[in-house]
């Protein structure tokens, strides 16, 4: 899933009884990011819809709900968190891999990957493999941040996050090498939180990124925000998220 695989698959069953918990921020925030990727998936009833990482199902139901599809939605991932999806009889959930699934021979017109993109290695394969499944007008939409987010990251935390995160133009590249056409769009959430219960998140390793930093130089870290944020019992904060929309190209690959 990631370059290294297993670490990442390790960290999300650690969490995977507080997932949920661990990533509402607030429900306006998880209403603008659903009517995002509802807008541009430009769903139709009949679709057959793949969450691909999609953890335990909230989206990949979400999704479904909201565009009142007529056909089960999958959810694909390789944690823990795929029994917690199982447990949904409305969701069809396969514990395995992107680059696994993306090789199966089945077909589905629209795909999510909320938030995992950087957890799949060899990404032009896995695209081209996407694209052998999906129809001309299918869709392929990748959500994920900039390498450097406007989050309230302490300096270490900043510098992991960039290094393992890609840069969308890079992800653009491989997707048009794949055979696909390319749209590129963000957005900004702001909210308040409560400055400890970031700092929670933070010891929680609710970011897989934090899961390669030692008890010890995280709580270094919260000092380094306290300081910062030493005055304040709340903080706003704003997240960026970039939308990248993938629709197979007519002319093949690039």
């Amino acid at each position: 899933m990631s370059i290294n695989k297993k670490n990442s698959i390790d960290h999300f069953s650690k969490i995977s009884n507080k997932y949920e918990e661990l990533w509402m921020f607030s429900k306006e925030y998880e209403q603008q990011m659903l009517s995002n990727i509802l807008s541009r998936l430009s769903f139709s009833i009949d679709d057959k819809f793949v969450d691909i990482g999609g953890g335990n199902g909230k989206y990949t139901l979400s999704v479904a709900r909201k565009a009142h599809l007529c056909n089960e939605p999958i959810c694909v991932e390789p944690s823990n968190l795929a029994g917690i999806a199982k447990e949904n009889t409305n969701l069809f959930v396969y514990k395995e891999d992107a680059i696994s699934f993306a090789k199966r021979d089945k077909k589905y017109d629209k795909v999510l990957i909320k938030e995992a993109i950087h957890h799949i290695p060899n990404r032009t394969e896995f695209f081209k493999e996407l694209k052998k499944r999906l129809p001309l007008n299918g869709k392929l939409l990748i959500v994920t941040r900039p390498q450097h987010p406007p989050l309230p990251f302490f300096k270490k935390q900043k510098e992991i996050f960039a290094s393992g995160q890609p840069h969308h133009d890079e992800i653009a590249k491989e997707l048009l090498t794949a055979g696909f056409k390319v749209e590129i769009t963000n957005d900004f959430f702001t909210f308040e939180m409560e400055k400890e219960r970031w700092f929670n998140l933070q010891r929680e390793r609710f970011m897989s990124d934090l899961s390669k930093l030692t008890d010890d130089e995280i709580e270094d870290g919260i000092k380094e925000l306290s300081q910062e944020f030493q005055d304040k019992d709340k903080i706003e904060i704003t997240d960026e998220i970039i939308y990248i929309l993938a629709e197979p190209n007519i002319g093949g690959e690039m």
